[in-house]
């Protein structure tokens, strides 16, 4: 496995600050004390194995006429559910493909199956995603439905202590 070290951690640290971003190498280096060629280096081989995996702008979902999130968890008929661990993440996969609605896709423990998080218009929207694109997958037992009445934090940041 990949190792990063303390001047690893600094980048993504400034790079996840929202006050950077990977075209300002000059600027960043300069916070990190050191040159914009071993900056460059190190994001690079961070790029390479996988570390930093893409590169995004964070926007406000209402601001684009997407204000409501909504979390789903499905249950799945048995046969997609265990019949091979290749099985449940090519069904994973086409969950996180139904569309730029989904915004996170995960398989789950416990009594349900998959856990997506989807940003829809409004409910009507979320009604038609949900009948069109949800409940028609073969394989799909159960869908229950959670509101997000109001998000109080809503990070991609993971500290790399």
């Amino acid at each position: 496995m990949f190792k990063i070290d303390e001047n690893d951690k600094a980048i993504l640290r400034l790079l996840q600050s929202g006050n950077m971003c990977k075209p300002n190498l000059s600027l960043m280096a300069k916070k990190l004390n050191m040159s914009v060629t071993t900056l460059h280096s190190r994001i690079r081989r961070l790029e390479r194995n996988q570390v930093i995996t893409e590169y995004q702008t964070t926007v406000d979902s209402s601001a684009i006429g997407k204000g409501l999130t909504m979390f789903v968890l499905l249950k799945v008929s048995y046969p997609i559910r265990w019949r091979s661990k290749k099985q449940v993440e090519d069904f994973g996969e086409v969950l996180a493909n139904l569309g730029d609605e989904v915004q996170e896709v995960h398989t789950m423990s416990g009594d349900w199956d998959y856990l997506l998080k989807i940003k829809v218009a409004d409910i009507g929207a979320y009604y038609d995603f949900c009948t069109k694109r949800i409940l028609p997958l073969e394989g799909v037992e159960k869908a229950h439905s959670l509101t997000a009445y109001k998000t109080f934090k809503e990070k991609l940041v993971v500290n790399p202590d």
